[in-house]
């Protein structure tokens, strides 16, 4: 659901979504999560919560992070 938001350009549901789906572990929010704190899509842009959100992702596996 995170992810349709995202694409849809609603970035601030999308960062509600995937921050209560990363919250519950799911890697791909994670992910998602690291690009919409790098473009400042949603939320103010933030390299600190970029980098742990992709290193959370990349710890689980998602192979692009």
């Amino acid at each position: 659901m995170g992810h349709m938001r995202h694409v849809e350009g609603d970035y601030a549901s999308a960062f509600e979504y995937l921050s209560k789906a990363a919250r519950l572990g799911d890697v791909q929010a994670h992910y998602y999560l690291s690009a919409l704190y790098e473009k400042g899509k949603g939320v103010d842009k933030d390299e600190k919560k970029e980098v742990y959100h992709l290193e959370q992702a990349a710890n689980g596996g998602q192979p692009n992070a």
